[in-house]
């Protein structure tokens, strides 16, 4: 999205037509709001003068992108409707399921179901690629859910995609030290990819992709829902990686969910943490145990700081 127009008037398709590759000063008649995001100290403010500023929330975020002429927009952007409903095994609707779209190991898109229906509907740009689907919940049953890779859009129709969720196919395992004790707040990354003779080939160099998870205070991981195909397993240590030494292959039944179980994987490596360690889990209030981010801490007189 590049900008968002607010007009006190209906707009003719001629009008619309005329300026939808040309950017506004603001002082247009009947304009109320006109939001271009080209303010690097101000993202959401408004460019009329009616100051109905904004705010960038959640995970919002600006990025610089030239604007697409009438000439290569076609070829640029290739809308996809997807919607459906989901249920569970029971065929009871599932509310609040979490509904992803990855391209290229990206996510470009993603909604909840309806808290009272299990539906959802997403738009957004599949550039004539494929692309996969990830529905999952996690509730008071355990954790539910699938995948459906390879989507190709269709964008006269849209597509209807219904799902019916069963638990969640997991991969866990363990990281110890030597002398057998747990390791504590390891990272510890599941990486796509595929087999080509004998080499395992990465989708990318992982040093931002893939799943990521941390052992807990007994050392354990855990990663859910992971999408059917080949996956290296590595642990980050100083300095690099310590993979496991076979790539683990999640299968998928006959409706393209993943299908488990899954081997677990445990590894053994030499200590190289230091001082004292807290594990957090379920108890402390954690939503779940994948890692999305992480953050370089420093002790300065007793107390932490985050970068």
């Amino acid at each position: 999205m590049d900008e968002v127009r607010v007009w006190k008037v209906a707009r003719t398709a001629e009008q619309i037509r005329a300026n939808l590759f040309r950017t506004l000063t603001g002082k247009e008649p009947d304009l109320a709001g006109y939001w271009n995001f080209d303010d690097p100290t101000q993202p959401a403010k408004d460019a009329t003068t009616n100051g109905h500023h904004g705010v960038l929330r959640g995970n919002a975020k600006v990025s610089p992108a030239p604007r697409p002429s009438e000439s290569n927009l076609s070829e640029r952007v290739k809308p996809a409707f997807v919607y459906g409903k989901v249920l569970d095994e029971a065929s009871k609707p599932l509310l609040n399921v979490r509904i992803r779209v990855e391209q290229d190991g990206q996510q470009i898109a993603q909604v909840n179901t309806d808290a009272k229906t299990g539906q959802y509907s997403l738009v957004f740009n599949a550039a004539d690629k494929p692309f996969d689907l990830e529905a999952r919940s996690d509730n008071r049953d355990g954790e539910l859910g699938a995948w459906k890779p390879g989507v190709k859009a269709n964008p006269v129709h849209g597509q209807e995609i219904n799902w019916v969720l069963k638990s969640a196919p997991s991969l866990s395992g363990a990281v110890r030290s030597l002398a057998d004790t747990p390791m504590i707040g390891v990272v510890v990354q599941a990486l796509r990819g595929e087999v080509k003779g004998s080499q395992f080939k990465l989708q990318s160099d992982g040093a931002t992709d893939g799943t990521r998870a941390l052992t807990s205070t007994n050392g354990v991981f855990k990663f859910s829902n992971l999408k059917p195909g080949s996956n290296q397993i590595r642990c980050q240590v100083p300095g690099g990686f310590v993979a496991y030494t076979n790539v683990v292959i999640v299968t998928a039944d006959s409706e393209n969910r993943s299908d488990g179980p899954v081997q677990p994987v445990h590894f053994q490596l030499a200590p190289f943490k230091k001082g004292n360690w807290q594990g957090f889990n379920y108890s402390h209030g954690l939503a779940h145990y994948d890692l999305r981010s992480w953050a370089n801490i420093s002790i300065s007189n007793g107390w932490p700081s985050f970068t």
